[in-house]
């Protein structure tokens, strides 16, 4: 367990960071009457999960590795990081759509209804806890991979033997 200390540790800070990040967007209308710009504004969490990734890696590096990490044994943390972090995005999903903001799916069909109302079965199908869960774990895995990866390139402080 104390191998995946920084693994574990990040991953439920990361969490708590997006349900931080998810109350800022409720408390500034983006999950009622700005919701026709949730996207744009949730693309910025981006910037956070890029952050957060680099000082995971950067503390994996100093407190395991002390101060010496190749690319393999960051990108490697990395992926344990994303696995957690995604293990954990279920809890985070209920948490957003039942306690934070239970009225954004019902606000972004009518959103999506408003601007083409031929477009509500496929709001409905798209904008529900299921969906949101699947798509969030998907995009955990996928996005956190290619993190992990670039990160690591510049975290690394010596070559593979």
């Amino acid at each position: 367990m104390k191998k995946f200390f920084t693994e574990i540790k990040w991953s439920v800070i990361f969490s708590v960071t997006a349900i931080l990040w998810l109350f800022l967007e409720k408390a500034t209308g983006f999950h009622d009457e700005r919701i026709n710009r949730y996207f744009f504004i949730s693309l910025l969490f981006g910037i956070v999960y890029i952050i957060i990734y680099t000082l995971a890696l950067r503390e994996k590096r100093n407190t395991f590795y002390n101060g010496n990490i190749t690319y393999k044994q960051a990108f490697i943390s990395g992926a344990i990081l994303t696995l957690l972090i995604a293990a954990i995005s279920p809890l985070v999903q209920i948490i957003f759509h039942e306690l934070i903001a239970p009225e954004f799916f019902t606000n972004a069909i009518a959103n999506v209804v408003k601007t083409n109302p031929a477009r509500k079965e496929f709001a409905t199908g798209y904008f529900n806890l299921q969906s949101f869960i699947s798509q969030g774990f998907l995009n955990i895995l996928s996005l956190g991979i290619v993190a992990s990866a670039a990160i690591s390139f510049f975290i690394q402080t010596k070559k593979q033997n």
